[in-house]
């Protein structure tokens, strides 16, 4: 099986890549794939593969500013993940297939990513099948002094940079 790479275009103005991996294709809904805030689509690859030769239908999306997605003059916002990346993957993958839904498997922020764009967007719950977060912390980070210094490092320094500089903080996968 070799990976085709996809690109959808979102509200924003920018362009998302969605790398798809298919096998014999023997499941109903497709799934959609993506990573968190400091790595990018190499980290979900070896699911979407695995998955695939299990008869899913896989598609990686690799969030605005990471991977092969748009990077030059975008500085990646938390928010237009969920509101703007998200939709427009759902959107290109149920074009593509032609199926009415699908299930969303999601890692570390971009779980959070996922579960935003459904509670900004409820009539989008109709297209997923299902949802599952990897790693998506949304509560805790805070329970310990080490904890509570580098949550709010990395929000300070992403206010003063007015963007998530994971590659420069060496944090994740580069993105």
């Amino acid at each position: 099986m070799t990976p085709t790479v996809h690109s959808a275009g979102t509200e924003d103005g920018i362009t998302v890549a969605l790398t798809r991996y298919a096998a014999d294709v023997t499941r109903l809904a497709p799934v959609v794939l993506t990573h968190g805030t400091f790595s990018n689509g190499g980290l979900c690859g070896w699911l979407a593969a695995y998955l695939a030769q299990e008869g899913f239908d896989c598609w990686v999306l690799e969030l605005g500013g990471h991977g092969a997605s748009q990077r030059d003059g975008y500085r990646p916002d938390f928010e237009a993940f969920g509101l703007y990346d998200v939709p427009a993957a759902i959107d290109a993958v149920r074009q593509h297939t032609g199926r009415p839904q699908v299930f969303l498997v999601r890692h570390s922020a971009g779980g959070l990513a996922f579960l935003m764009h459904l509670a900004r967007r409820p009539a989008a719950q109709r297209e997923v099948a299902g949802v599952i977060t990897l790693a998506s912390q949304a509560t805790g980070a805070y329970t310990t002094w080490r904890g509570w210094l580098a949550g709010h490092g990395v929000q300070v320094g992403t206010a003063l940079l007015g963007y998530s500089a994971g590659r420069a903080w060496r944090l994740g996968l580069g993105g």
